[in-house]
């Protein structure tokens, strides 16, 4: 099914997820008129939030959601990757969550 969107589009635009507000249901729906692709950013969204993005939005279009890791290992293949680019990265510096707890007991579950 998404071979066959990204086939169908006029203009090989994706309207990139940008959390904070830029990715706006008006944005989605402008990047597909103009042939593109569009996403909504939900990370930084509580579900009604996004729940009224989604009905806002008037084509077909992406979710971007983060997913908060609480195991730091997971983060070995941006630290290798780093490495093999003469790069070096703290791993102190990085918050494994996402600062996914900052939500401040907001309820998270997604409801469809």
């Amino acid at each position: 099914m998404m071979k066959a969107l990204v086939n169908s589009l006029t203009c090989p635009i994706i309207a990139a997820p940008m959390a904070g507000g830029p990715s706006t249901p008006t944005l989605t729906d402008a990047a597909w008129r103009a042939g593109g692709f569009g996403f909504l950013a939900a990370g930084m969204l509580t579900p009604e939030a996004l729940e009224r993005q989604m009905r806002a939005t008037t084509c077909p279009y992406g979710v971007n959601v983060f997913m908060p890791h609480d195991d730091p290992a997971s983060f070995a293949p941006l630290y290798n990757y780093a490495a093999r680019h003469g790069l070096s990265i703290d791993p102190t510096s990085v918050d494994p969550t996402d600062g996914w707890g900052r939500q401040d007991g907001a309820d998270l579950t997604c409801r469809w």
